[in-house]
C-alpha cells in the first residue's frame, strides 16, 4: 500500500512538473488522435483579455461586486492531455500572477484543475469533472473560513473568440449555490 504524498510534497511535485513541461522551447504540438474528452479545453488555448467580476465577500449575502481586468495565456502540455495557463490579474487590492494546471485522465475521461496562487500558502483541492458539449462542470469539497463547502467551476465555450468561467460555493449540501467569481474571456 502506498502512502498519499503530503500536500506540500504534492504541490512541489506539480510545480516541478509545471517547470519541466512549460519550459520554453518544448514543442506544444498535439497528436492527431487523443482520447475522447481530451479536447475539452482546446477552445481555451491561446491569449485572452479577461474581465473579472468577484463578490466583495463570499457566503455572506453580499451583492457588491468588484470588477477588474486581466490577461491569460493557455498552452497545451503532455501532448494535449493537459494545459497550463499564466494569469495576470489587475485586482484593485494589488496586481498578482497565478496559474492553473489542467490534466486529463484518459481512464476516467475527467479533467482535474489545480489552481496556484502565490498569495495563498496552501494549494486548494483540485476540482474534477468533464465537458458535455461546450460546457464543462468541475467540483471539489473544500473549506471556507473553517466550514466545509462544495466548490463548482463552470467553463463555457461561447464560440467566436469568447469564453466564460464561473466559480460558485455551496455551504448547505447542494441546496443553494452562490456564484462568487466570473471571468469573461475575449481573444487578445
Amino acid at each position: 500500500m502506498s502512502a498519499t504524498p503530503s500536500m506540500p510534497a504534492r504541490r512541489d511535485a506539480i510545480a516541478a512538473m509545471l517547470g519541466a513541461v512549460a519550459a520554453p522551447g518544448l514543442p506544444a504540438a498535439m497528436p492527431a488522435s487523443r482520447p475522447a474528452g481530451a479536447d475539452g479545453f482546446d477552445f481555451l488555448l491561446g491569449a485572452w483579455r479577461v474581465r473579472h467580476r468577484k463578490l466583495a465577500r463570499r457566503l455572506a449575502g453580499s451583492t457588491d461586486w468588484i470588477e477588474f481586468g486581466g490577461t491569460v495565456e493557455v498552452r497545451p502540455i503532455l501532448g494535449g492531455l493537459g494545459n497550463v495557463d499564466e494569469n495576470g490579474l489587475d485586482d484593485p487590492a494589488g496586481r498578482y500572477a497565478a496559474s492553473s494546471l489542467r490534466l486529463f485522465d484518459p481512464a476516467t475521461s475527467r479533467w482535474s484543475i489545480h489552481w496556484f496562487d502565490p498569495r495563498m500558502p496552501a494549494q486548494d483541492p483540485p476540482v474534477v469533472g468533464r465537458f458535455d458539449g461546450p460546457e464543462g462542470r468541475f467540483f471539489a469539497d473544500d473549506a471556507f473560513e473553517g466550514r466545509p463547502i462544495r466548490v463548482r467551476f463552470v467553463y463555457r465555450d461561447l464560440g467566436a473568440g469568447r469564453a466564460h468561467w464561473s466559480q460558485a460555493f455551496c455551504a448547505d449540501g447542494g441546496a443553494r449555490w452562490e456564484t462568487n467569481w466570473t471571468m469573461d474571456f475575449t481573444r487578445a
